[in-house]
């Protein structure tokens, strides 16, 4: 009996566990854009209808504004100018053809505050920094599963031939 694998076989096995990483790693990218937009959507349901139903305090809205101000102003003392606006994403994107995704809970909080507090400013410009970060994160993952493969391909034939070897000196 042959027990050799074709080399079909062997790339179409390649490719298909390709396929399921890359789903893999979508999907954790999406549950967190999800997660994020939920968590958003929950905490503006809490603090802006169902706190004020339960309790009356008086100038609500004013003391949430002026506290959540407070609570961005020490933020981005903190943690920097978070989250960056897409013009600043994309000129980072072109000039050093690379996001940094290092920061991706800071980027993530610093995109919920000003919208859960009330500010005017859309779920997009806290997101775009999250989605573009998620990318390369995504992709960095790819090209190193791909290493990973080649390495583990390379410690395979080094194995064998080093088996082989022993074998043939007996």
């Amino acid at each position: 009996m042959n027990n050799t694998k074709s080399p079909k076989n062997v790339s179409l096995k390649n490719q298909l566990e390709l396929w399921l990483f890359c789903a893999l790693i979508g999907a954790v990218a999406g549950a967190l854009v999800w997660i994020l937009l939920k968590i958003m959507a929950v905490g503006t349901e809490f603090l802006w209808k169902w706190f004020p139903g339960k309790t009356s305090v008086p100038y609500y809205t004013i003391l949430i504004c002026v506290a959540g101000a407070a609570i961005i102003g020490i933020f981005r003392k903190i943690f920097g100018d978070y989250p960056e606006d897409l013009e600043t994403v994309m000129g980072k994107v072109r000039t050093e053809k690379r996001y940094e995704y290092k920061n991706m809970l800071v980027m993530m909080v610093a995109a919920l505050l000003p919208l859960l507090i009330g500010s005017s400013v859309g779920p997009e410009a806290g997101l775009t920094g999250i989605i573009v970060g998620l990318c390369y994160w995504a992709g960095d993952n790819l090209k190193f599963a791909d290493w990973c493969r080649s390495l583990h391909e390379c410690a395979v034939s080094r194995t064998s031939v080093r088996h082989f070897r022993s074998r043939r000196k007996l």
